[in-house]
C-alpha cells in the first residue's frame, strides 16, 4: 500500500505541473478557437486529478493508512486546482464582446476583489472542517476497535453528531462558495458569520454545554439560502437563481432600460443627422465636439438639433440643391467615421481591461504556486528527517534482533543438549525390563457378582469406538484414564471436533465465534472451555487471550 500511495503522489504532482502549465497557455492564448483547445485540455486534466481525489479521500477515511499528512495536502491541492478550472472555465466560456463580458469587464477591482477573498475564506473553512470530520472518523475507528465499547459508546455518540454538524456546515458553505462566484450572493453578509463559524470550530468540542444551545439555522438564516437553490450544473454564464422579489425588480428595470434604449435609438445620429442644418466645414462641428468629449468608460447617445425644415427658396437653382445635397452626406459621413472612431476606443479600452484583469489573476496565480512549492519543500525535509529515523530506528532493532540470535542460539544448543540426556534418562534400561511381564491380581479382591466384567473389554483399544462416544464420555476417559491409550484416543477425538488443549490451565477450550485480535503470537475474543474442576460443564469466557506458546499440539 506504501508504494502505491507514493506512485498516486507522484502522479498527482505530474498532473498538477500539467495543469499549470495549460492553465498558463488558456490566459496566454489571443484567439478564441485556442483558448478553447486549451481549455478542453485542461477539463481532461482535472478530471484525471479528481479521479486521483477520490482514490487519496478512500486512504484519508481507511484505518490502515497511519500517516495521513500528505494524503491531505494533496487532496487540499486538487480541490484548489478544481476552483481554478471553474473561474478559468467560465472566463473561457463568456465571449469576450458579449453583454455579459462587457459588463464583466466593467467591474471594478475591489468589487472583484471582496468576491475572492470571501470565496478563499469560505473554502478554506470547508477545508478545516473537513480535516475535522477525517480527524473525528479516525478517532471513532480508534474507539471502536479498543477495549471497553460499552464505556466509549457516549465517546462514539459525540464524535458522531459532531460529523454531522461539520457535514451540514461543510454542504452550506458549498453552497455559499457557489452562489458567490455566480454573484447570487453578497460578500459582505458572508463575512458576517464568519466570528460565528470560528466561535464554533472552537467552541464544539471543548465546551459541554455547548451542544445545547447549538442551533445551526442560526448561523444561515440571514443569507436566504432556503430561498435561493444553487444547482451544481448551472452553466458559467448563467446568472443563479434569486427570490421572487428580484426577479420581479429585475424585470421592471429591464422594461424600464428598454423603453429609454428604445427613445435614445431614436434620436441618435443616424437618424437624424439627414435633417441637420449644413453650416460651414470650417467652424467646429457640435456633432464632432460631443463625440470626442466622451468618456471612454461611457457610453453616451449623441444628438444634434433638428430645426424645422424651411421652405425653399425661391429662384434656387439645380446646382444648388446638389451642392445642398453632397455636402450633407459629408458630415453623415464624418459623424458615422468619427462614431466608428469611438466605439474602437471603447472597445480598445475593455481589451486593456481585461489584459489587467489576466495579469493580475496570473500574479495570483504565481504567488500560489510559490506558496505550494513552499509547502511541497517543507514536506520534503519533513519526509526526509522521517525516513532518517525510521532508518536508525530499523539499524537500532537489527542489532537487537542479531543480540537475540545470538543468546537464542547459545540457549538452544544448550537446551538441546539437556532435552537429549533427560530423554535419555526417562528410557534407562531397568531390571524389570528383563522379566516376563505379570498381570495385575488383585489382593483383596471385592466380591462382585459373576456377571460383572472382570478384565477391560478390548473394543476401547479400537480408535474407532471414540468416533461413536459423547463429549461428556470423552472428557471423563481424558480426565480419569491418565497415562493410558484410551486418554491419548480420547484426546484426539476432542482435536477432532476442534477442542484446543491448554498446557498451562489443563483444560480443553473451543472457540465460541471468530477471534476479534489475531497475531502470530496470540489471538483473542469469546471461548467455550470444559471445566472439570467445580462444575463438570461447559462455560464461556469472554476476552480470553490464548497464547499459542500454551497450546498442545504434540500428538502424533
Amino acid at each position: 500500500m506504501r508504494s502505491e500511495i507514493d506512485r498516486v503522489l507522484k502522479k498527482i504532482d505530474e498532473g498538477v505541473e500539467v495543469f499549470d502549465d495549460l492553465h498558463e497557455k488558456v490566459y496566454a492564448a489571443e484567439q478564441q478557437n485556442q483558448k478553447e483547445k486549451y481549455e478542453a485540455d485542461l477539463k481532461k486534466e482535472i478530471k484525471k486529478l479528481q479521479r486521483l481525489r477520490d482514490q487519496v479521500k478512500s486512504w484519508v477515511s481507511s484505518g490502515e493508512v497511519k500517516e495521513k499528512g500528505p494524503l491531505i495536502d494533496a487532496r487540499k491541492l486538487i480541490e484548489t486546482k478544481m476552483e481554478l478550472f471553474k473561474i478559468c472555465e467560465k472566463d473561457t466560456k463568456t465571449k469576450t464582446y458579449s453583454k455579459e463580458g462587457l459588463a464583466r469587464a466593467a467591474k471594478l477591482d475591489p468589487e472583484q476583489q471582496k468576491k475572492v477573498d470571501c470565496n478563499t475564506w469560505v473554502l478554506e473553512m470547508v477545508d478545516v472542517m473537513m480535516q475535522k470530520v477525517d480527524e473525528h472518523e479516525a478517532e471513532i475507528d480508534h474507539l471502536s476497535a479498543g477495549k471497553g465499547k460499552k464505556n466509549n459508546r457516549r465517546a462514539i455518540e459525540s464524535w458522531n453528531q459532531h460529523i454531522t454538524n461539520h457535514k451540514y456546515h461543510i454542504d452550506k458553505l458549498e453552497a455559499i462558495a457557489r452562489l458567490i462566484m455566480n454573484d447570487g450572493l453578497d460578500p459582505q453578509l458572508v463575512n458576517d458569520i464568519q466570528e460565528d463559524l470560528d466561535f464554533y470550530l472552537e467552541a464544539y468540542a471543548e465546551d459541554p454545554d455547548f451542544l445545547e444551545s447549538y442551533d445551526e439555522e442560526f448561523y444561515y438564516e440571514n443569507l436566504g439560502l432556503d430561498d435561493i437553490a444553487p444547482s451544481n450544473n448551472t452553466a458559467p454564464s448563467q446568472a443563479p437563481a434569486s427570490t421572487p422579489e428580484m426577479t420581479k425588480k429585475e424585470a421592471r428595470e429591464e422594461a424600464r432600460k428598454e423603453k429609454k434604449s428604445s427613445k435614445v435609438k431614436s434620436s441618435m445620429i443616424p437618424m437624424t443627422i439627414g435633417r441637420a442644418k449644413v453650416k460651414d466645414t470650417s467652424a467646429p462641428d457640435p456633432i464632432v465636439s460631443k463625440v470626442a468629449s466622451a468618456s471612454p468608460g461611457k457610453t453616451i447617445p449623441v444628438k444634434v438639433a433638428s430645426p424645422p425644415p424651411k421652405p425653399p427658396v425661391a429662384g434656387a437653382s439645380m446646382a444648388a440643391m446638389l451642392k445642398g445635397g453632397e455636402e450633407k452626406a459629408k458630415a453623415a459621413q464624418l459623424a458615422a467615421q468619427q462614431l466608428a472612431a469611438a466605439k474602437a476606443a471603447e472597445q480598445q479600452r475593455l481589451m486593456h481591461q481585461q489584459q489587467q484583469q489576466q495579469q493580475a489573476a496570473a500574479e495570483q496565480q504565481r504567488l500560489m504556486q510559490q506558496k505550494q512549492q513552499q509547502m511541497a519543500q517543507q514536506q520534503a525535509q519533513a519526509k526526509a528527517a522521517e525516513q532518517q529515523r525510521l532508518l536508525q530506528q530499523q539499524q537500532q532493532q537489527q542489532q537487537q534482533q542479531q543480540q537475540q540470535a545470538a543468546v537464542t542460539l547459545s540457549l538452544d544448543a544448550a537446551s538441546s543438549y539437556l532435552s537429549s540426556l533427560g530423554e535419555s534418562y526417562h528410557f534407562m534400561t531397568t531390571q524389570n525390563d528383563s522379566s516376563r511381564p505379570r498381570s495385575y491380581a488383585p489382593r483383596n479382591p471385592y466380591p462382585t457378582p459373576a456377571s460383572y466384567p472382570s478384565q477391560p473389554s478390548t473394543i476401547f483399544d479400537n480408535p474407532s469406538i471414540f468416533e461413536k462416544l459423547g463429549t461428556d464420555c470423552l472428557f471423563f476417559i481424558f480426565y480419569y484414564q491418565q497415562g493410558t491409550y484410551q486418554q491419548y484416543l480420547a484426546a484426539r477425538e476432542l482435536k477432532k471436533q476442534s477442542w484446543r488443549y491448554h498446557k498451562k490451565y489443563m483444560t480443553w477450550f473451543q472457540r465460541h465465534e471468530e477471534p476479534k485480535v489475531t497475531t502470530d503470537e496470540y489471538e483473542q475474543g469469546t471461548y467455550v472451555y470444559f471445566d472439570y474442576e467445580s462444575g463438570w460443564c461447559q462455560r464461556v469466557k469472554a476476552e480470553f487471550r490464548f497464547e499459542y506458546a500454551f497450546l498442545e499440539d504434540s500428538l502424533i
